[in-house]
């Protein structure tokens, strides 16, 4: 009784199968059909392309990329900005520290570099008065920046101090020609070179801090 059941479920069975697989052939064959129809042509699918996709950016190219700016390191209100003035004429040198200005905050080293040179296109009147012969960067960081002005003549900026014969007193001049004080030092103590080198028009002292030093040793 079961094997009169069995045989028709087995006929069954096969009969879909065809009927399944003779469907699939139809279908694919009309596909290639409407590709050919279209001019397409049909290629197989590689999965592996899928999973990797070709980069947006050509690596062979990488070295003509620039590096994003915001990476680099740029001055801040918290920078140390070291300036130096060089005076060829008096071969001397002035160091300041300050803090940085406002239009030099933000910058990265390569926009320092390009200011000092657009700088040395068009100075201050002050600058172009005192023979500016060069502005440059001499070291950069986001901690730390020293730039340096040089200069042709001498620096006009200073205290004269000499030795007034009549009064027996070491006078301070200051930049503008008056006079800041005296000094009422022992000269006669003072030995010969020393005397020699503060006789009229005197000593150049550059500095606040170098004149308040020189004040309190001949004060003492």
């Amino acid at each position: 009784m079961k094997k009169k059941f069995i045989y028709p479920i087995g006929l069954l069975s096969i009969f879909i199968l065809v009927f399944i697989v003779a469907y699939q052939v139809i279908i694919f064959n009309n596909n290639n059909e409407f590709l050919e129809e279209e001019g397409i042509e049909s290629e197989p699918f590689d999965i592996r392309q899928a999973q990797h996709p070709e980069p947006i950016v050509d690596f062979r190219n990488y070295n003509s990329i620039t590096v994003d700016s915001v990476n680099l390191e740029r001055i801040t209100p918290a920078t140390k900005l070291v300036m130096e003035y060089v005076y060829k004429e008096d071969d001397r040198t002035i160091t300041q520290e300050m803090i940085p200005p406002f239009y030099l905050q933000d910058l990265t080293r390569e926009q320092v570099e390009q200011y000092t040179k657009d700088y040395l296109m068009n100075p201050t009147d002050e600058d172009i008065n005192k023979s500016l012969d060069n502005f440059e960067l001499l070291s950069f960081s986001s901690s730390k920046v020293v730039l340096r002005k040089v200069y042709a003549s001498g620096n006009d900026k200073y205290y004269s101090v000499y030795i007034d014969p009549d009064r027996n007193v070491i006078v301070i001049e200051n930049p503008d020609g008056t006079i800041r004080e005296d000094i009422n030092a022992h000269i006669n103590a003072l030995s010969e070179e020393e005397q020699e080198d503060l006789k009229k028009p005197g000593r150049k002292i550059y500095s606040e801090e170098e004149l308040v030093h020189f004040i309190e040793n001949y004060s003492s």
